[in-house]
């Protein structure tokens, strides 16, 4: 996803690639399964401050954020095929600030990358 300005300001929202080990019967019957996984949230420091005062905090090193644990619960379809990708909007990094960003807002309003999420059975 590109949300950048054309001076570059935004860098782009990253998406999380990840696979979902599940076996033959739990492909074929469906329903939730927790994935653990690490993104980038933005900084809630420095999240709403200028340029300078970003660079100053202590928290991202001026990045505008910061590595964060999530889980998540991932709907998978009853007979769901083995190599299909579940996408889960929003839940895959912030977006990062590039050196020319004037404002630490404005990452608010860009979303973060998805998570996709790919299937894969094995068997037992």
């Amino acid at each position: 996803k590109d949300f950048s300005d054309q001076e570059g300001n935004l860098k782009d929202s990253e998406d999380i690639f990840l696979d979902l080990v599940i076996s033959p019967a739990e492909a074929e019957k469906g329903g939730y399964f927790p994935l653990l996984y690490q993104r980038f949230i933005i900084c809630s420091q420095c999240h709403d401050k200028n340029r300078m005062e970003v660079l100053k905090c202590p928290k991202c090193e001026g990045a505008g954020r910061v590595m964060a644990h999530r889980r998540v619960e991932i709907k998978v379809p009853k007979n769901v095929e083995p190599e299909a990708v579940l996408r889960v909007t929003n839940e895959g990094h912030a977006p990062s600030i590039d050196s020319g960003s004037s404002l630490q807002s404005d990452l608010g309003r860009v979303p973060a990358g998805d998570l996709l999420v790919k299937i894969v059975i094995k068997e037992e």
